[in-house]
This record gives structure tokens, sequence and C-alpha cells, in this order.
């Protein structure tokens, strides 16, 4: 987490001016979801979803950042949070309860991605994944999603339904 009450580093304000644009496109209250993708692992698509979440939370907003990159999941490692119980755990019904797979972190609320399932694309196609993201729009005034690289599966073109805005992180020379 480079983004901190505090900090006036060149990334930090880069970070909160990328803040400022996504508030622009943002203009309904009811705007409230953003998703982070890119073409392949290793881009920085969670460095930039922990510091996008880390840059709205100091506005005093409530933020949920949801790791719904369930092949390849990172957030719970990148934040040093125990990687289960988590999405896939709700997703598939094991869970019943939205709070029993919120994480609290310094910044935000996390949810992280959970086990690795055998059917991740089933599972983003089910009925649950609606009621989770309406239910965190209720809750939260932004809910930022970590989703799966587009150039390796089709996981996270499932989610588009949900989001006012998607960003396309990219790494230069990767």
């Amino acid at each position: 987490v480079v983004v901190r009450k505090g900090e006036n580093s060149s990334i930090s304000e880069l970070f909160r001016l990328l803040r400022t644009n996504l508030q622009f496109l943002l203009t309904n209250k009811n705007d409230k979801v953003i998703l982070l993708t890119s073409s392949v692992s290793g881009e920085g698509k969670s460095f930039v979803s922990i510091n996008l979440a880390a840059s709205f939370a100091l506005l005093n907003k409530k933020v949920v950042l949801v790791g719904l990159d369930i092949r390849l999941p990172m957030l719970a490692k990148h934040l040093n949070l125990p990687s289960a119980p988590g999405v896939t755990n709700y997703l598939s019904g094991a869970i019943d309860s939205i709070d029993q797979i919120i994480q609290r972190h310094s910044h935000c609320d996390i949810i992280v991605a959970g086990p690795i399932p055998p059917n991740p694309s089933e599972l983003l196609l089910g009925d649950r994944i609606e009621t989770l993201i309406n239910t965190l729009k209720e809750r939260y005034d932004y809910v930022i999603l970590d989703s799966a690289p587009i150039g390796l599966v089709s996981d996270t073109f499932s989610l588009t339904k949900f989001t006012e805005v998607t960003l396309y992180v990219s790494r230069a020379n990767y």
C-alpha cells in the first residue's frame, strides 16, 4: 500500500489523480462499482486495486475491495490476510452470509477470493454474484473488483454487466 494519509509521494499523488478522474465518470449516486482487469498476470492489477481503494478511503468513503480473480488469487497474499473464507465460499453456497467473508483492513474492507474452485466460470455466472454485488452497493460508497486478466480467461467478461467503470491496467514493456 503506497497511498496513506499524509503521504505525498509522486505515486500516491498519481492514485489521487486516478481517483479524481474516476469521480468524473461516476456521476450518479448509484455508480459505485469499478472493475479492474489487465491482459495477463503480473501487470499490477492488484497493486492498482489496493491503492485505488486506499485512495477512496482517504475521502472517508466506505470502500470494499473484492478479489474476483478466483483462479489465481493475490489480494490475501499482498495484504497478509487469511485466504479464506472468501468469495468462492459464498458463491458456492458453503457460506450464506456476506458478513462472514468480509475482512476489516486498515483502510477499507476486503473480501478475498477464497479457495480456488474447480468451476470458476460457473460460479461467476451464478445468481449469487449478482446478490453479492447488489448487497455491497447498498452498504458501500465504492465497490472495487479485482478481476482476472481478460487475455487468459473469460471470467471478467461475466462481471462487466455489474460495473459502471472498467480500468484496464497495462504494464510498460511487459
